[in-house]
């Protein structure tokens, strides 16, 4: 009886355990599945960047669950994914796979279970070496000076702080949105093959935010024309100086700290508005087609111009340098006027650049002003008596123009001088007057 008994318990005991082996004896205790995750939900990669990641399903209580998610990825022309199918499931119940970036831009990745997903996003940086993903860019040489339009890409943005350089130089920016830029080129000679460069350019891929990407730097350009001033330029000979007047077009007008070069020398503004600037020519020879420039010109009456060159060139005579001397034999008596009394002249030593004299028959009351081109410069102007010894400054504080009153008694003699004090040489205009 007990053999008997005994062998019927290790029967069922023998049952048991082959029941045991085919259902899992947990399996009641997990639900269906709630959520998938993949182990990162954010990732940046490089082209080329490969990146391993895995996938797991779970129930409502976070219980992993033994059903292997699927992979999928929205653009397989940006980034591909592989299965490791060595580890995936073994010895954790979750699919592990590759994801390769392959070209830029971004994708969402996406793990599948029963109909429940999780996804994670990947931005893919584009090389800013490889041309395929930049800008491009077109040149207009119709105008009076040179427009380039640069137009963004799919991925390659413009923001405010974008700007156009040539040859390393800043162009003037006429406008700019994230999808174009467009900036004048003002150039002073011709340019071949001249060197692009936009700076300040943004990633913008069609999920995530947007990235700072840099430069890029076209290779070659069409060839860029010297930008030449298009508005009126006369010339009046006549007086004791030249007078250069530039009138505005509509295409160009004048800023308020506008000045102009002849040559490359300094001239003396007599007047300027935002339509008219007359100057003097700084000049002591005479000039022969000198090349007039316009610093701080205005395009389309909004935009500042560095510099830029006349449509055409003019003829400057020497100065009348009658009254300009520098000894006291030479001093001409100036005391009859007729005043106002204008001279014009170049300082450019620490010696008396001019001195004139004044012996009245009455006393002779009178006011000065000398002012200059340049503003790194300091003139001095002062008088002395009949022995040229000092009498007065009229003028040494440094201020632009230099001021100062003065009276020359019946049948004295004073001699008036102006000098360099500190600085470059600069064309000045000596004012005097008498009530």
């Amino acid at each position: 009886m007990k053999r008997h008994f005994f062998g019927a318990v290790g029967s069922l005991t023998v049952l048991l355990l082959v029941a045991g082996c085919a259902t899992d004896p947990t399996a009641d205790l997990r639900g269906s599945v709630a959520t998938v995750t993949i182990s990162r939900n954010y990732v940046e990669l490089n082209v080329g960047d490969s990146l391993r990641l895995n996938a797991k399903a779970y129930d409502s209580q976070g219980n992993a669950l033994a059903a292997l998610p699927t992979i999928t990825v929205d653009d397989p022309s940006v980034a591909t994914f592989r299965l490791d199918t060595i580890t995936s499931g073994d010895p954790l119940p979750e699919t592990d796979f590759w994801v390769t970036a392959v070209a830029g831009g971004s994708v969402v990745i996406t793990a599948t279970v029963e109909g429940v997903s999780g996804t994670s996003n990947a931005i893919v940086f584009p090389p800013i070496a490889d041309s395929q993903y930049w800008p491009t860019y077109t040149l207009d040489a119709t105008g009076v000076v040179d427009v380039i339009t640069v137009s963004a890409s799919d991925l390659i943005k413009f923001n405010t702080a974008s700007a156009l350089l040539v040859n390393g130089t800043a162009a003037t920016t006429l406008s700019v949105t994230e999808e174009q830029l467009q900036a004048a080129v003002i150039s002073a000679t011709p340019l071949t093959g001249a060197t692009v460069s936009v700076t300040n350019l943004d990633f913008v891929p069609p999920y995530g935010a947007v990235y700072p990407w840099g430069t890029v730097e076209f290779a070659q350009t069409a060839d860029i024309r010297t930008a030449l001033f298009d508005g009126a330029i006369s010339v009046d000979a006549s007086t004791q100086a030249d007078y250069i007047t530039l009138s505005s077009s509509a295409t160009f007008g004048f800023a308020d700290n506008a000045t102009v070069l002849v040559d490359g020398a300094p001239t003396f503004i007599v007047s300027r508005t935002a339509t008219q600037l007359v100057v003097a020519g700084s000049n002591i020879d005479a000039v022969t087609g000198g090349t007039v420039t316009i610093n701080h010109a205005l395009l389309q009456g909004q935009f500042d111009v560095a510099s830029i060159v006349a449509s055409n060139t003019v003829d400057l005579e020497a100065f009348d340098n009658s009254v300009m001397v520098d000894n006291i034999a030479a001093a001409p008596d100036l005391s009859a006027g007729p005043f106002p009394l204008v001279f014009w002249g170049l300082v450019d030593s620490g010696t008396p650049d001019l001195i004139v004299r004044f012996s009245p028959g009455a006393d002779l009351a009178m006011s000065s002003a000398v002012d200059w081109a340049t503003t790194a410069t300091d003139i001095d102007v002062f008088y002395s008596d009949a022995a040229d010894d000092f009498v007065e400054c009229l003028g040494c504080g440094g201020s632009n123009p230099e001021v100062g009153s003065w009276t020359v008694a019946s049948g004295d003699t004073n001699y008036f001088y102006v000098e360099l004090y500190d600085g470059d040489p600069t064309i000045f205009r000596v004012t005097i007057t008498s009530p």
